[in-house]
């Protein structure tokens, strides 16, 4: 099963709903449409759909986080194994941080708008559902089911507590790109107007 032995919690969704259907979906949804972006070549930057090249520090602060986020879910993957919890389809977080990984280093040279908007959906979906997960997992913490086992509610609690927190820098970056967008958009628009005479 992909998450038996998991601990009874009032209330829906539960624990095994979020690992199997909630939080897997924005993976899902990003193979889905980087799949449809390939298909439309609107991955790779053009004249009309092109960033200047993201400033190292802002490139390499996130591709750490999402590295991190790749790390905290082994972690989680890793606790669940052990305790005999399933897993889920939590697998999939993976493969979209692989794929986000690939394609941050792919557009280092110049991010495209429309990924950074995907991208932006992306992590927003994200931090919401673990949003909802976090404040279940608060509920089953409440409860204490796990004292004791190798991975206890609170060590839940807590590794997708910060899973959260850096989903929500991933957004931060993403909504400082697509500003860039839109400044270079009116930098380009006061260039073409040209001087007032």
């Amino acid at each position: 099963m992909l998450c038996h032995n998991r601990y009874p919690l009032p209330g829906h969704p539960s624990t095994c709903a979020l690992d199997t259907a909630v939080v897997p979906l924005p993976s899902f949804l990003l193979l889905v449409g980087l799949a449809i972006l390939l298909a439309l070549r609107k991955f790779r930057p053009n004249s009309e759909d092109y960033a200047s090249p993201p400033r190292k520090w802002l490139l390499y602060t996130y591709l750490f986080v999402v590295l991190a986020i790749f790390a905290m879910c082994i972690v989680e993957l890793a606790r669940f194994v052990a305790e005999d919890l399933g897993v889920g389809l939590i697998p999939m977080n993976l493969v979209g941080m692989i794929l986000v990984f690939g394609a941050l280093l792919i557009q280092r040279k110049g991010r495209t708008k429309t990924t950074s908007m995907l991208f932006l959906a992306y992590f927003l979906l994200l931090s919401i559902f673990m949003s909802v997960k976090v404040a279940r997992l608060a509920k089953l913490n409440q409860l204490n089911p796990a004292k004791g086992s190798k991975y206890p509610s609170s060590d839940q609690l807590l590794d997708n507590s910060v899973i959260l927190g850096l989903e929500l820098v991933a957004v931060g970056i993403e909504i400082w790109t697509l500003l860039s967008f839109r400044r270079r958009t009116l930098d380009s628009s006061k260039l073409d107007k040209g001087p007032a005479v």
